[in-house]
């Protein structure tokens, strides 16, 4: 269905629901894959379906819906694959005037003050009402911050306060990332911007107690170009340079080079104490 299914009742087929267990349990991913016998060129770039799994007196209730992003719009209207993607070439007759004209918003959620954010890297966070998972539009944490990306990936320090990146050198050729700091009560405490060096293909990051940690591995962008995974060249010879911020004055800044590495997604970082970080 053009909006997504449900809420339909799951069916136990064994075992036993734990006394007590209630919630709900999100998930989001690619779903619109095929218009006609029109394929999907990546899948990172079909259109995001959160799904929103309730459970309650031993029973679920699933339902799905998809993240109504301009570009869902546009292209359920067309009935075809329109919007430049990460291995997606797009129509070229396709206006695209900021980054979340090509927001699939895909890749994960989170809640932020009582918002659930469906999320995509390369532009804003979409709202969603937690219950009915309708979309209430692009989150603008502040107004010169409109389309400004979101990664997938934010970190939670364990009071609740969210930290994430804006990463928009792809298409500006700036190395520069922003980092959003978000309360607990879901409103934007700060937001800076420090220079990475170079345009890096940057999908994830970490954070100990005290610092923020930035991998810059060696894929670069030389030349923004869609698809976008072939604006980006393989530069071994530069080694993954690390950015480590302090949290409490993001002016405070050293790098460490390490070997040659690509990567998606980080685990855990702390600090020992003596201050090694793992």
């Amino acid at each position: 269905p053009a909006k997504g299914f449900g809420p339909v009742p799951m069916r136990l087929v064994s075992g036993k629901a734990p006394a007590g267990l209630e919630g709900a349990l999100y998930r989001n991913g690619p779903a619109q894959f095929r218009y006609g016998d029109s394929l999907a060129s990546h899948w990172f770039d079909a259109d995001g379906m959160v799904h929103r799994v309730a459970i309650a007196n031993g029973k679920a209730v699933h339902t799905g819906r998809y993240v109504q992003t301009k570009k869902r719009k546009a292209e359920q209207e067309a009935k075809k694959f329109l919007a430049a993607g990460f291995g997606t070439l797009g129509d070229p007759s396709y206006e695209v005037g900021s980054s979340d004209d090509v927001n699939a918003a895909n890749t994960s959620v989170v809640m932020s003050g009582g918002e659930m954010l469906a999320l995509w890297e390369g532009g804003s966070a979409f709202r969603l009402d937690p219950v009915t998972l309708e979309t209430r539009g692009p989150k603008i944490w502040r107004p010169d911050l409109t389309a400004m990306p979101f990664l997938a990936h934010p970190k939670r320090e364990p009071g609740g306060r969210l930290w994430n990146l804006a990463v928009g050198g792809l298409a500006s050729g700036i190395p520069k990332v922003g980092i959003y700091r978000i309360g607990v009560d879901g409103s934007l405490e700060d937001f800076g911007i420090v220079d990475v060096g170079a345009v890096s293909y940057i999908h994830d990051w970490s954070m100990t107690t005290s610092k923020l940690i930035i991998l810059v591995q060696p894929w670069i962008s030389t030349a923004p170009r869609p698809p976008f995974i072939n604006s980006f060249d393989w530069r071994p010879q530069d080694g993954m340079k690390v950015l480590i911020i302090d949290k409490d004055d993001l002016t405070k800044q050293r790098w460490v080079q390490a070997d040659a590495r690509a990567f998606y997604h980080t685990g855990a970082a702390w600090e020992e104490s003596d201050g090694t970080i793992r």
